[in-house]
């Protein structure tokens, strides 16, 4: 249990092939398409299930979600740094878990981290946003970072 909620166990090797497996399948573009709007659709809903759920808004949901994030081993919040008038900023990320488990790669890989980044501020600024990576642990940084900005 999770909260209020069940959670599922699983060793980080095995998402790592699960990744692999979908990769090969649908291509390195299909699988960031797919990922990055699948992490939008995740942050957009454990955002709204914590504010109904608990009451949280703003700089308390924020902090939630930083907790809630590394305390289940997805990562850890490095820097926030968002504008939440301007919609622009950064996030960088520590132990990133889709790096962690994607290995030494060439390109940046946190697709689901990006999407979950972006769907978790459109939810909270209640205006769409995006949001790139930078820089990616797998790739040979020191850790993951997102800019975010408006969606065009």
């Amino acid at each position: 249990i999770h909260g209020e909620s069940t959670a599922i166990v699983m060793p980080v090797e095995l998402f790592g092939s699960l990744f692999d497996e979908i990769e090969r399948i649908l291509t390195s573009s299909g699988f960031a398409a797919v990922f990055y709007n699948a992490g939008k659709k995740s942050g957009a809903f454990i955002t709204r299930l914590l504010a109904e759920r608990y009451g949280l808004k703003g700089e308390s949901l924020t902090l939630a979600l930083f907790q809630g994030t590394k305390a289940i081993g997805w990562g850890q919040i490095e820097e926030f740094s968002v504008d939440s008038e301007r919609y622009v900023g950064k996030v960088k990320v520590q132990r990133c878990f889709e790096a962690l488990l994607r290995g030494h790669r060439k390109e940046k890989v946190c697709h689901w981290t990006r999407g979950f980044i972006a769907g978790f501020l459109s939810q909270l600024f209640d205006t769409p946003v995006e949001a790139i990576e930078v820089r990616c642990l797998a790739a040979g940084d020191e850790l993951c970072e997102f800019e975010v900005s408006p969606k065009i």
